[in-house]
């Protein structure tokens, strides 16, 4: 399985969008409608559980009641957050004329654009426009004062997926360096969580696949601490295909194996099948090399410690395993996975998630349905 690209950071981006602008802009007294605030509180629900057709569906209807009472904040959260889903799904071209409305909405207001214009550049970037996209980039931030240390660190890192996109890595590595003092000053776990992401993909990019993988293990922590848990499996299965690169295949079957585990519980049993067939390749290899897992790997996360730590505290360190505020636990306070346990719990939910993906795909009788409605 290869590492996730495009679609996979720029749902990371789209996401941190997302959580901004359910909850900034907004006047001190305002009448709230339920017809707008119910289905958009649902579609948020939706999208964190990666549900995007349902959370473009109930986005829409809570914009069309906003323009229905002509309530302006709402047309443009609203707006704003139907584009984000439509770039999730890779529909830059149909989020366009959102992300113009709301940023008419928000301006007719005199209220800041800044979440709006980054999803701009976002788009831009997955329509492949990445120089109009580093332009954009450039403008927004010269805009940007520093009060705001959250856009100017959400800038940056996008910088450097893009500078990632034109297989840059000195540019990347220089794009992390300038987000770093902005990072030392946000709070906010999903935007240190965005960041290891980068981290991990510029390493990538530099063909350090361990330092990538520990990254990745980064980012997990923080998805998981924010209770981003979809984000958090799609870091761990990057983290197992970059320790699956460096050659360690134990460690690749334990972040591939809680990758599984997790999105199996989400309920997307097709990418949890995925991402168990690869455990168990790897498993597999374990055994036929006797790897241990930690050996040879100095300073890296132990096995399954980046699954059960707590995330980080702010640090100005991107992509490093262990800051000083202390992130994961270090690899000789971890009792590392015994393979054949491993192997043996890779195997059990590799069963039940086959039957699951096999009643998902089974073929309903003629009159069956009728049947069982009748019950």
């Amino acid at each position: 399985m290869g590492l996730e690209k495009l679609g996979r950071f720029c749902r990371i981006f789209v996401l941190l969008a997302l959580l901004a602008a359910c909850g900034t802009n907004a006047p001190a007294v305002r009448r709230i409608d339920p017809a707008v605030v119910q289905p958009a509180s649902s579609a948020r629900v939706a999208f964190e559980a990666g549900r995007m057709d349902e959370a473009v569906r109930l986005y829409r209807r809570a914009l069309q009641r906003a323009r229905f009472i002509g309530d302006g904040l709402s047309i443009a959260r609203s707006a704003h957050n139907l584009a984000a889903c439509l770039l999730v799904l890779g529909h830059p071209d149909q989020a366009h004329p959102f992300l113009y409305e709301s940023l008419l909405e928000y301006r007719r207001l005199n209220l800041p654009v800044v979440e709006t214009q980054i999803l701009e550049v976002k788009a831009l970037r997955l329509e492949g426009k990445i120089s109009e996209a580093e332009r954009l980039a450039r403008q927004v931030l010269a805009t940007v004062g520093a009060d705001h240390p959250e856009y100017k660190a959400q800038l940056h890192i996008i910088e450097v997926h893009l500078a990632c996109d034109r297989n840059d890595a000195h540019a990347a590595r220089s794009c992390l360096d300038e987000a770093k003092p902005w990072l030392g000053a946000v709070g906010d776990s999903a935007i240190q969580a965005a960041a290891a992401g980068a981290g991990g993909r510029a390493f990538l990019l530099e063909g350090r696949y361990a330092s990538a993988a520990a990254a990745f293990d980064r980012e997990a922590a923080f998805w998981r601490e924010t209770g981003q848990y979809r984000s958090m499996a799609l870091a761990l299965q990057n983290a197992a295909a970059a320790y699956k690169n460096a050659g360690w295949p134990l460690r690749a079957a334990d972040r591939f194996y809680c990758a599984a585990r997790s999105l199996d519980a989400q309920g997307d049993s097709s990418s949890a099948l995925r991402n168990i067939e690869e455990a168990l390749d790897m498993v597999q290899s374990a055994q036929g090399s006797g790897a241990a897992g930690n050996s040879g790997m100095p300073g890296a996360p132990g096995v399954s410690d980046a699954y059960v730590s707590s995330a980080p505290s702010v640090s100005t360190e991107i992509a490093v395993p262990f800051a000083s505020s202390g992130a994961l636990i270090p690899a000789d306070r971890i009792d590392p996975v015994n393979v054949g346990d491993l192997a043996a719990q890779i195997a059990l939910l590799l069963g039940e998630i086959k039957e699951k993906v096999a009643r998902q795909t089974k073929p309903v009788a003629p009159g069956a349905k009728h049947e069982e409605q009748q019950r």
